[in-house]
C-alpha cells in the first residue's frame, strides 16, 4: 500500500467532515473550521492517501511557550480509517508532524488521548511519547 503524506486542500473537506464524524458523535459542521485552519500559518492539517483516497489526518498546532522559552507544538487528531489501521499509515502521519516541528524548532511535541484508549497510549509510547500529566477541559 503506497501512503503519499500531504497537507489538506479545500477539495478535502467533505472528507475530512466524513472522517471527523467517525471518530466524535458529535455531528457538528466542521466546513468552515477546517477551512481557517488551512490558512492558519500556525496550524497544519496532513492528510495520508492512498490511491487518491484520504486514509487519515492529522492536527498539529504550533504556539509560543514561556515554560519552554519556545514553540511547542500540539497534536490535536490524530485519525485513520478503521479499515486501514495496522498498515503504518498512524506512524508515517507521526513521523512527517514530528519531522515539520523540527524543521519549526518546536521544543516539544505534546498529544493527548483518552485515559481508556489503550491502543493510542501504546501507540504513542511506542513512537517515543512519555506520560507528562492529566489534561482538564471544561466549556466556557
Amino acid at each position: 500500500m503506497s501512503i503519499i503524506i500531504r497537507r489538506a486542500e479545500e477539495k478535502d473537506i467533505p472528507v475530512l467532515e466524513e472522517l471527523f464524524l467517525q471518530f466524535s458523535d458529535w455531528p457538528l459542521q466542521r466546513e468552515q473550521t477546517l477551512r481557517n485552519i488551512m490558512k492558519d500559518p500556525t496550524s497544519e492539517l496532513l492528510v495520508a492517501e492512498s490511491e487518491q483516497e484520504i486514509v487519515g489526518l492529522l492536527h498539529q498546532i504550533f504556539f509560543l511557550d514561556p515554560f519552554h522559552a519556545g514553540l511547542n507544538s500540539h497534536i490535536t487528531s490524530l485519525f485513520t480509517k478503521e479499515v486501514h489501521r495496522k498498515k503504518g499509515i498512524g506512524t508515517q502521519l507521526l513521523k512527517k508532524a514530528i519531522e515539520n516541528a523540527k524543521q519549526r524548532n518546536v521544543v516539544e511535541v505534546h498529544v493527548d488521548t483518552e485515559e481508556e484508549n489503550a491502543s493510542a497510549i501504546a501507540f504513542y509510547q511506542k513512537h517515543g511519547f512519555t506520560k507528562a500529566g492529566v489534561m482538564f477541559e471544561t466549556n466556557p
